[in-house]
């Protein structure tokens, strides 16, 4: 039996990891900074969520595709859900800026 790896779309995953990138790089900016400020902390925050945003979008224009043996699908559904999520977090970020 041949071993047939699976299907893997790398822009359908870019989303997902930009939003983990982005929290990991908010946390070791709060560990390594001697006074993390909540302006910096909010832009970081934005800036991750946006590029997010762009990739999610720029993983729709490419069409719908099935990743991971259809662990992880991309198409205009799940798009438009991303980007709600997505927008729905910076505006919990940005109401929760006088509590950072």
């Amino acid at each position: 039996m041949e071993f047939q790896a699976p299907d893997m779309d790398i822009w359908a995953l870019l989303p997902g990891t930009l939003v983990a990138i982005t929290a990991l790089v908010v946390l070791l900016d709060g560990v390594f900074r001697p006074e993390p400020t909540t302006a910096r902390t909010v832009w970081l925050s934005s800036i991750g969520l946006a590029a997010a945003a762009v990739a999610t979008v720029l993983a729709t224009i490419a069409g719908p595709s099935i990743s991971f043996a259809g662990m992880l699908l991309a198409d205009r559904v799940a798009a438009v859900l991303n980007l709600v999520f997505l927008a729905a977090t910076v505006v919990g970020i940005l109401l929760a800026a006088d509590h950072l």
